[in-house]
């Protein structure tokens, strides 16, 4: 593959000596071999042409695949479609429709399509994400009980990692330990732990949820021993423990100096412990790393605006940010914050607005309070934050922004 022409060569020299090879075998072997060379175009005319001609099952779902990964989604569905028309029980392909159809905006078909098909742990588990994801609690409470009554001994350890999950989507966290636990080898064991450790450290049994996670981190996975140490550190940011937080993390980024993720979550940490400088030091060094890196920029802008004067700096940032990712509720409402504290009041409330309708996220929506309260909308603004005292009573920049709001008051 290092030489295309040579690739092509060796491949049309092999179908001149084979016998009894079908032309849409021929077809399909020349687009796998186009796509691996990067062809992408040329890989799906074949892939495509195959499926049309043979009309076989294997034929349509790799032009299916094809069709996906080149975006063209509506080419994808019409061939999964025909797919299914010649097995509707299989089961990968139920599941790579139903992914296709989330992906199209057409949940309820989705839906349907798993509620109709053969009851397996895939089939019954995305049913149920799918449900969660919509809302249907309800349904998704159905769907988890005929998870858990599944007989799935061909796979205990995969069925008991994916109910434990859902249980824990469902906030039954009792379930959720107890199907974490049965999870005792496989690719998942670890990643159980990981869950269990989290529900642990959210019961405020942080002894057990960090003992977990050492045991984790015995493993030896690189991904999964930074996923524990991440895990680690948000359990002590959640509980306030900011400094033990920045200390854990100060640590382990001597052996990985250059993890984006880490020095992202000691950056969190610095700036709950009242550490501006090491929170800038740390964001900055990520962008180092990567310039490209909206989730950074996003963050040092919004730190900067919203906990220091250099409104102008931030904004260049933010600016910067919306570029790489125009439709991040977050970086949307960092650029409202940072307009807000410059003064520019009516720009500020487009892009709140906007991050509000995105998501309902209790720090977007106080800071649509006040910036409606300050641009003349008082009545509107203390509404909304009678709602948000009534739907988020412990969370600090709810309580804090209504006091600020009724000291303007006095």
């Amino acid at each position: 593959a290092e030489d295309e022409q040579r690739a092509l060569e060796v491949m049309d020299a092999v179908i001149e000596r084979v016998e009894d090879v079908d032309e849409s075998q021929i077809l399909q072997t020349r687009s796998l071999l186009l796509w691996q060379l990067g062809d992408r175009e040329a890989a799906f005319d074949l892939a495509l042409t195959a499926a049309r001609d043979s009309g076989e099952l294997k034929r349509l779902v790799w032009a299916a695949q094809l069709a996906e990964a080149s975006d063209d989604l509506d080419t994808a569905r019409e061939l999964y479609a025909e797919a299914l028309a010649i097995d509707p029980d299989d089961a990968q392909l139920v599941l790579s429709t139903a992914e296709l159809l989330r992906e199209l905006e057409r949940g309820p078909e989705a839906i349907e399509l798993l509620q109709n098909a053969d009851a397996t742990i895939g089939t019954l588990y995305t049913l149920g994400l799918y449900q969660f994801e919509t809302d249907d609690l309800e349904g998704a409470e159905v769907t988890w009980q005929r998870l858990a009554d599944l007989d799935a001994s061909d796979e205990p350890e995969q069925h008991a990692y994916l109910t434990g999950f859902l249980a824990e989507l469902l906030e039954r966290n009792e379930d959720a330990q107890r199907w974490y636990r049965r999870v005792e080898a496989g690719p998942n064991a670890d990643r159980a732990m990981l869950r269990r450790a989290g529900l642990l450290g959210r019961e405020g049994d942080m002894a057990q949820a960090r003992e977990l996670l050492a045991s984790v981190r015995a493993s030896g996975d690189e991904e999964l021993v930074e996923q524990a140490w991440l895990s680690e550190a948000e359990l002590l940011r959640s509980a306030e423990q900011a400094d033990q937080c920045v200390d854990l993390l100060t640590d382990v980024l001597r052996e990985a100096p250059t993890s984006i993720w880490l020095l992202y979550s000691r950056a969190l940490c610095a700036v709950d412990a009242d550490r501006l400088e090491l929170a800038e030091q740390d964001l900055r060094r990520i962008i180092q790393i990567d310039g490209d890196n909206a989730m950074a920029l996003n963050a040092l802008g919004y730190t900067l605006t919203d906990l220091t004067g250099r409104h102008s700096e931030a904004l260049r940032l933010i600016e910067r940010a919306l570029e790489l990712q125009p439709d991040d509720p977050a970086t949307l409402d960092s650029m409202g914050w940072v307009l807000y504290r410059l003064g520019r009041l009516e720009e500020s409330l487009g892009y709140l607005q906007r991050a509000h309708a995105m998501d309902d996220n209790p720090e977007i929506a106080a800071h649509l309070a006040e910036v409606m309260f300050f641009s003349g909308q008082r009545e509107e603004a203390l509404a909304m934050m009678e709602t948000l005292l009534l739907d988020h009573p412990d969370a600090a920049i709810v309580i804090e922004t209504s006091e600020r709001l009724m000291r303007e008051l006095e």
